[in-house]
């Protein structure tokens, strides 16, 4: 059986990653950003107002652009990476939602560079390229009214 890169990304991520305290995982509250910055040990979030939401940028020591989005109501309903080698922290990212994501990804194996799951409640697009990956992971229910997937980058 073949396994996708991804798929070992996220799985030896896995084991790597302890929990600790709160931060702006996916349907979480975004006040705690910074707390996920910290947590991959990332550069200090940069925050960017939107008409209905607020984009916070970081990046890790290893390069990563993770890009957390938060709704009116202060949600993180989306959040989006470019990555060089390895997926971030999907654990810490994800939050509640990251063992959704692994049974899905695990039963996607047929798949090689892409990754694409829309469960209703989750949508995660993963794209493995050359020279590293780029991702974005939404919950559609809490997605702003008047914003597209092409301003989720």
């Amino acid at each position: 059986m073949r396994v996708t890169f991804f798929l070992s990304a996220a799985l030896i991520g896995a084991g790597l990653l302890s929990s600790g305290a709160a931060h702006a995982a996916l349907g979480e509250g975004g006040a705690a950003v910074a707390a996920d910055a910290a947590r991959m040990r990332a550069s200090t979030p940069v925050s960017q107002a939107m008409p209905s939401y607020v984009r916070h940028e970081f990046t890790t020591r290893e390069g990563q652009e993770i890009h957390e989005y938060v709704n009116a109501r202060g949600q993180t309903f989306a959040i989006a990476w470019r990555s060089t080698n390895t997926q971030p922290k999907l654990e810490v990212l994800l939050g509640e939602h990251y063992s959704e994501y692994l049974k899905q990804a695990r039963s996607r194996v047929d798949q090689h560079h892409v990754l694409i799951m829309h469960t209703g409640t989750l949508n995660v697009e993963v794209r493995r390229l050359p020279r590293g990956f780029v991702g974005v992971a939404t919950l559609p229910a809490m997605i702003p009214a008047g914003v597209s997937a092409g301003d989720l980058k």
